[in-house]
């Protein structure tokens, strides 16, 4: 994500209030992906569904999670990939990589879709359109790994919400007569158009002879660390939310598998919307402060620099993650607080508002743990992102599972698992700072 924060910092160098807009949204589009956006957009059409508006929305839900759980591996192991493509100065190959993605992608889709529409017993003509909606999310996931590498992000941002918008609209009016299949229908639509305008632009960037490449897939293969620690991040960011669709007697069930707990799923959606503006900060001013601190640490290695070199590179990094640190404290704090204190008088239609409050603390736990393992993954410390990522997937799990017959303790199982892995995490992000020079002798001795 440095890359993005790179080019949205020199949107901000235009320091007028449409560069900040600009730059926000332009986060929010490439941090979030498509579900936020998609599910803020389908808020809209409530008075368009109504009735069936809790039902398309868990299914919205459900479908999402289940693709970008999937599609993890292929998404880490391509990242990875292609920024070792680039860096080897071997960018003819990064297209054909990603229609290699894309072929696979679908393929996962596919076998996905199937099993979703079978086991949940959607009528034929909406699990066409049902159908197509899973294969497009599945696709966009790790699709989404080669909008870094895109310059013109304030064009990909306009095409991104003007679909959006009239996707909206056009549901909007059309519900009435095409019901749900009008949902499924054009979000697809928009989402394979986005797909095709993010390939576009990478083609015309990356313009290649050859058409298609599985090169990347023995990497998934040989590499399992590469992939594995982002797996048990993604399901240990949702195991809470499975352990209250499928153990909580309360939680109510559309087309047999999909499943909603109302006493939670809304108070954590709206708890987690409000950490987009933390993450857009990390990614404009934390990240991309913290690629240059190790991109200078690098260089100093590369050209053999002095010992007081390497020093104050390593010093410069430690600033950097103490600032990342205290950016989120601040900002994100500030705000949780007021959310706190006055989510009784914002929120009056939320009935369990100390769940909300829980949250919004977990939330905030969640952005120092965001920031935490970004640190790592750029030390390249894979054992101890498994270790903290793992140890968020049962912690989360099993402390969640323990509050179900409980409503006045719901969300401390996914605040106090965080709080647990945020420790484990910053004694280890301190640790691997401190002792970089050797962690670094260290690998280059292994290859």
């Amino acid at each position: 994500m440095a890359g993005i924060g790179f080019e949205l910092r020199k949107i901000l160098k235009e320091d007028t209030y449409s560069s900040y807009v600009k730059s926000f949204f332009s986060s929010l589009v490439f941090i979030s992906g498509p579900w936020i956006v998609t599910i803020i957009s389908f808020l809209f059409l409530y008075a368009a569904i109504k009735n069936d508006y809790l039902k398309y929305f868990v299914m919205f839900t459900h479908i999402m999670a289940y693709a970008l759980i999937i599609t993890s591996p292929v998404q880490a192991s391509v990242t990875r990939y292609i920024s070792d493509l680039e860096f080897s100065k071997k960018e003819k190959e990064i297209f054909p990589v990603l229609t290699g993605v894309v072929v696979l992608s679908a393929f996962i889709g596919v076998i996905l879709s199937s099993i979703i529409v079978y086991f949940s017993g959607i009528g034929k003509e909406l699990s066409f359109f049902v159908f197509a909606f899973i294969v497009s999310n599945t696709i966009f996931w790790p699709l989404s790994a080669f909008t870094s590498l895109l310059k013109d992000y304030k064009k990909l941002t306009f095409v991104f919400f003007m679909l959006m918008l009239l996707s909206t609209v056009f549901i909007y009016f059309s519900f009435d007569i095409l019901g749900g299949n009008s949902i499924f229908f054009f979000y697809s639509l928009s989402y394979f158009l986005i797909e095709f305008y993010i390939i576009l632009s990478v083609f015309k960037e990356y313009n290649s002879t050859e058409n298609i490449s599985f090169r990347f897939l023995p990497n998934i293969v040989r590499s399992p660390m590469i992939w594995i620690p982002g797996v048990f991040y993604i399901m240990g960011m949702w195991v809470d939310k499975f352990v209250f669709w499928f153990f909580s007697p309360k939680s109510l069930s559309f087309y047999n598998i999909f499943r909603y707990n109302s006493e939670y799923d809304i108070n954590f959606f709206l708890a987690s919307v409000f950490v987009i503006p933390t993450l857009s900060i990390i990614t404009i001013k934390s990240e991309t402060s913290l690629a240059t601190s190790f991109s200078e640490f690098t260089k100093n290695l590369v050209m053999k620099k002095g010992i007081r070199d390497l020093r104050i590179s390593i010093r410069n990094i430690e600033n950097d993650v103490r600032d990342g640190v205290g950016i989120i404290l601040k900002y994100h704090g500030m705000l949780a607080i007021g959310l706190i204190f006055f989510s009784e008088y914002l929120f009056r239609f939320i009935e369990n508002i100390h769940v909300f409050k829980i949250l919004t603390i977990g939330i905030l736990l969640q952005a120092l743990f965001i920031f935490q393992v970004m640190v790592l993954y750029y030390l390249d410390s894979r054992k101890r992102l498994l270790i903290v990522n793992s140890l968020l997937f049962f912690t989360n799990g099993i402390l969640s599972y323990f509050t179900i017959s409980h409503p006045s303790y719901y969300g401390t199982g996914f605040s106090l698992s965080l709080i647990l892995v945020n420790l484990i995490a910053y004694y280890f992000v301190r640790e691997d700072v401190k002792d970089l020079n050797f962690l670094m002798f260290e690998r280059e001795l292994k290859r």
